[in-house]
């Protein structure tokens, strides 16, 4: 197995802007670095599967992470033979998210810079990433006062890539 691998985490919604990140993991210093983003607002579903094509055909991806749902999303993909994987994505997976995407951060890799890194090219996911607050749960604090998910296609696209690559049951990544 080659030490360097490229995934990508795709979220989208009717609604809302459609995001695709293609990463690069180095398996050997364990490294994800973000090279590149799709955002794009009112991106219908051919869209996607068109910019994931094109992910795939320049830099063979070993998987694709998106939420399990909607099905159909899923569906598509896979009928275009891309290698998909559904993952979970509530607000439990979102906290076990922020935890391993600050660990990866925080951890410094000598002459290689932190486990977790962003390519120039991502301004979107960057712009993000800078404004993203956790959420919080304290029933006591006002609602006024507690962080609101606004802009947060990107970042969530990135919790995807950071759990798919913890959890996947045949790649063992550990970020130590």
């Amino acid at each position: 197995m080659a030490n360097l691998e490229y995934y990508a985490s795709a979220r989208w919604a009717v609604a809302e802007p459609g995001v695709i990140l293609l990463g690069k993991f180095d398996r050997a210093i364990q490294q994800l670095i973000v090279l590149k983003e799709f955002y794009q607002a009112g991106a219908r579903f051919h869209h996607m599967v068109d910019k994931i094509k094109e992910f795939n055909q320049e830099n063979t991806l070993e998987r694709i992470f998106c939420p399990e749902k909607p099905e159909q999303f899923i569906r598509r993909f896979a009928g275009e033979d891309l290698p998909v994987w559904p993952l979970a994505y509530n607000e439990e997976m979102e906290k076990v998210a922020v935890s391993l995407t600050a660990e990866a951060l925080e951890r410094m890799i000598p002459d290689k810079g932190p486990g977790l890194a962003f390519s120039r090219e991502c301004t979107e996911t960057i712009r993000q990433f800078a404004a993203y607050r956790v959420k919080v749960s304290d029933p006591n604090r006002p609602v006024i006062d507690r962080p609101q998910r606004v802009h947060h296609q990107t970042v969530e696209a990135l919790h995807l890539l950071v759990l798919g690559l913890f959890n996947s049951p045949d790649y063992q990544v550990r970020w130590i």
